[in-house]
């Protein structure tokens, strides 16, 4: 038998072991420490292959895409896999002084391998937006095949269409890696057959359920208490976290609670809401924004309707991530009537804090909330171009409902709870990420085999 006979075999033996795409890759269950067989340390090294590379392509904020790649690195840092990500490295002393000390432990060691490898097993490069500019190029992809490199493309839409720029990008790379399997069946859809489903990870060591004696708080503008004593009070607390923009649905937000409640119900919708220049909102703080819609939808007043307290969020200043936690347990429902979401952080992090989430059965939501755990509202795709509807009645009644029935949305928020840490947290995640990443490299490798002279 010759050698190219021999070679070939061999390249079929590696293939037959290769799961089919689409298909998830053997569960390996870890174990009393956490860790699995292929994670488990056995020889002294820092580090565990594959070698992941999370070129997330922003700057340091708390922006989606950074505190993604901030909860990939800490999650895969921590299962002992080896990964870098340049981004955090370069973060200054302000911003890192929000994190938590694990996150700092990690941030400060980020821009290498924890075993000082050159060249990543796997360069996952961030898509900041389906119109900008792809990070990948066809000779980038070029030199990473050569030097054996699987190029990854991270990407998401809020939409249920792609772009032209996302799909000449998709059609580039070896692999395009989305956070949920509502996005894997969208992008295979519309033209990129290499998209696999990986979730973001949520740090279930600060996002958890209440814990006795929590009393951190952050102050309203009008100087109202958000801690999570609150929770235990007589008055609801609603609270929504968002940008304020059309996307993230604050006019059905605020119409909807208003059609729930009036001035004598007992209940708050606290708002923490940054307005962004480039949203072209006709005012510039949240508090304005709630004074606007108050006169567009009821022409009146704030004051006259259901109270509404807002955590103003001025550039250049933010919370501690043990703070949001707290912000989090404080309330008793999380609400964001969002158009679209590529995968919606603050909503995961609002259920693994034990939060009832009521939010847009579309998009990202749908790979964490359903019926068991939450209290999803409809929302109807009326232009592809722009997301979806949401359902304000339907809301309403979902507020309502939270109201009149607390100790029912306690227990769907502890279930919510359960489901994040079981699911979506860092250990879980980071297996996910690690088994991938492996999947992927040996179907590169299988494929470079086989084409041997």
């Amino acid at each position: 038998m010759g050698s190219r006979s021999i070679r070939l075999i061999g390249a079929l033996c590696i293939l037959l072991t290769i799961p089919p795409v689409g298909a998830r890759a053997p569960t390996i269950l870890p174990d009393a420490d956490g860790r699995t067989p292929l994670d488990a340390p056995t020889d002294g090294r820092a580090c565990h292959g594959p070698h992941i590379e999370l070129g997330v392509g922003v700057g340091c904020d708390f922006s989606g895409f950074f505190t993604e790649a901030l909860g990939l690195h800490v999650a895969l840092a921590a299962r002992g896999t080896c990964v870098r990500t340049p981004t955090l490295s370069r973060c200054e002393p302000a911003l890192r002084g929000l994190l938590t000390p694990h996150e700092r432990e990690a941030a400060s060691t980020a821009g290498r391998f924890q075993d000082d490898a050159s060249q990543p097993d796997v360069d996952v490069r961030w898509h900041n937006g389906e119109d900008a500019p792809c990070p990948w190029e066809r000779d980038s992809v070029r030199e990473a095949e050569a030097r054996g490199t699987l190029a990854v493309l991270r990407s998401m839409t809020e939409k249920v269409v792609l772009s032209d720029t996302l799909r000449r990008c998709c059609a580039l790379v070896h692999e395009t890696w989305v956070p949920t399997e509502w996005h894997r069946k969208l992008y295979r859809r519309e033209g990129c057959p290499n998209a696999r489903a990986l979730p973001e990870a949520v740090d279930d060591r600060i996002f958890r359920g209440k814990i006795p004696g929590d009393g951190d708080s952050v102050r309203s503008d009008s100087g109202a208490d958000s801690g999570a004593s609150l929770r235990d009070s007589k008055k609801t607390v609603f609270l929504s976290v968002f940008q304020w923009q059309h996307r993230k649905g604050p006019d059905a937000l605020l119409k909807a609670y208003w059609n729930a409640f009036d001035a004598k119900d007992d209940v708050v919708l606290r708002i923490r809401a940054k307005v962004p220049g480039w949203a072209h909102n006709p005012f510039r703080t949240a508090n304005d924004g709630v004074k606007h819609w108050a006169r567009a939808l009821w022409n009146t007043s704030p004051g006259k309707l259901a109270a509404v307290e807002v955590i103003e969020v001025k550039d250049g200043e933010d919370v501690t991530r043990e703070q949001m936690a707290s912000m989090y347990r404080s309330a008793h429902a999380f609400v964001l009537p969002s158009r679209g979401e590529g995968w919606c952080l603050p909503c995961a992090e609002a259920m693994a804090s034990g939060t009832l989430l009521i939010a847009s059965d579309f998009s990202g939501t749908t790979a964490f909330a359903d019926s068991t755990n939450s209290l999803p509202v409809q929302c109807v795709v009326i232009n592809a171009q722009k997301g979806c509807e949401p359902d304000v009645e339907g809301l309403a009644w979902r507020l309502r409902w939270t109201h009149d029935h607390r100790a029912e949305a306690a227990a769907l928020g502890t279930k919510g709870a359960d489901d994040i840490r079981v699911k979506f947290g860092m250990s879980a995640v980071a297996t996910l990420w690690a088994e991938e990443g492996r999947r992927g490299l040996g179907r590169f490798d299988a494929r470079r085999l086989v084409d041997v002279d």
